[in-house]
């Protein structure tokens, strides 16, 4: 994986290399960090053509074609070579060229712009879109989140925004938009293996909005909302997606859709993510799927391991509760570990509910009763204030157990 950092270092390189080309957004030439000016509204376009295949030839008449369309003059040949040659003259001296024509290379049956793809921001898009769909097929959610986010932020307005007009360009802004919106679905999709969901949701119902007929991303949004206690909006989104699909294309939802409607209404816990606090306390057992963790610590660094017979030091001011103590029981130790990430700044009354929320994510023996709580909560729809509550009241009748009682006396 490749850092951020990594990233700006490979633009850094390429800006101080020479010239770079920007067409995801209005036309722009650089020199280092300067703007060139290169010419007018036909040169620009000139430059622009070259710029769809840098390195490879563009013929002159398809550069004819496409700068005067039918009303070709019967000069234009003439006139097309007299804006190349002031292209080349405004270019090579920013790019240092004492020749000008080894910038823009005459070559039968056209010209080619001589210049490494990645210093065209259309090209380093394409190769880092793609690093990041290899990434996300082979199971690393965070080197695919890396690549797309260097990806997107390429992006500074619509691909060849200027030449709406010439329709070789109009086609290619048409397929870097395409690719442009699977780097979204995927990055979206990267994250949403990573856990996220309730802070997507936003992003995801301005995309569906402005892409209706894009089902990956109607799976998302339905998956975001649920992911965020909205079972009911999660399932009306499913309905608006249906309606959309049968009056403008006649179509039934696909498979991927259909499947993420039917998981929601049986509750799949497949689709929840892993809280964060689960994941420090036991990173073993509570993995997000397709998520790679962090390799485990080094032993020089780890804590010592303590026996099992042999209690965790207690915590000032913070007792075993019968909570904890029956946990143990049932483990074999005197108590559990409570070094669960930010357990501290739990008020002490909550503290038995907080305890259970992160053990019964990662024990066997209490999932019966988390699986009937996750039940409860997603049919209300009330969030974290409704979960707190519910596992307050189950931790005060757990807490009055009697010696031969077990989990099924809570059903």
């Amino acid at each position: 994986m490749q850092s951020d950092d990594a990233f700006d270092d490979l633009d850094l390189h390429i800006r101080r290399s020479g010239l770079t080309f920007g067409v995801l957004g209005p036309l722009e030439v650089r020199a280092g960090d300067e703007l060139v000016r290169v010419g007018g509204p036909q040169i620009r376009a000139l430059l622009a053509l070259l710029l769809v295949r840098p390195g490879h030839v563009m013929s002159l008449s398809t550069l004819v074609a496409s700068l005067w369309s039918s009303d070709a003059p019967p000069s234009a040949e003439r006139t097309a070579r007299t804006y190349m040659s002031r292209l080349r003259l405004a270019l090579a001296p920013v790019a240092e060229l004492a020749e000008p024509a080894a910038l823009i290379v005459t070559a039968p049956p056209g010209y080619l712009l001589r210049v490494d793809p990645l210093s065209v921001d259309a090209s380093l898009f394409e190769q880092l879109a793609l690093a990041g769909r290899r990434a996300l097929a082979g199971d690393d959610p965070r080197a695919a989140r890396a690549h797309l986010r260097n990806a997107l932020r390429l992006w500074r307005g619509d691909a060849f925004a200027e030449f709406a007009d010439v329709p070789v360009l109009r086609a290619e802004a048409v397929r870097l938009e395409e690719l442009r919106l699977s780097a979204v679905e995927n990055r979206l999709q990267a994250e949403l293996r990573m856990g996220m969901g309730p802070d997507l949701v936003a992003e995801l119902d301005g995309l569906v909005a402005a892409h209706p007929l894009r089902e990956r991303l109607w799976v998302q949004f339905m998956i975001a909302l649920y992911r965020s206690g909205r079972q009911a909006e999660a399932l009306a989104a499913y309905q608006r997606a249906r309606t959309l699909l049968a009056d403008e294309l006649g179509l039934e939802p696909s498979v991927e859709l259909a499947d993420t409607h039917r998981r929601i209404l049986a509750q799949d816990p497949k689709l929840l993510p892993v809280p964060t606090a689960v994941l420090s306390a036991s990173p073993a057992a509570a993995t997000v799927p397709g998520y790679r963790t962090a390799p485990a610590q080094p032993a020089a660094q780890a804590a010592p391991a303590q026996p099992a017979a042999q209690a965790a030091p207690a915590q000032p001011g913070a007792p075993a509760t019968p909570v904890e103590q029956r946990i143990a029981a049932e483990e074999g130790q005197a108590r559990p570990s409570t070094s669960v990430a930010g357990l501290d700044r739990v008020p002490a009354e909550l503290r038995p509910a907080a305890v259970v929320i992160a053990r019964t994510l990662c024990q066997p023996c209490v999932r019966a009763l988390i699986a009937e709580l996750g039940r409860g909560l997603l049919a209300l729809g009330r969030g974290v204030g409704a979960l707190v509550s519910a596992i307050s009241s189950r931790v005060r009748a757990w807490s009055g157990w009697g010696t031969k009682e077990s989990l099924a006396d809570l059903k």
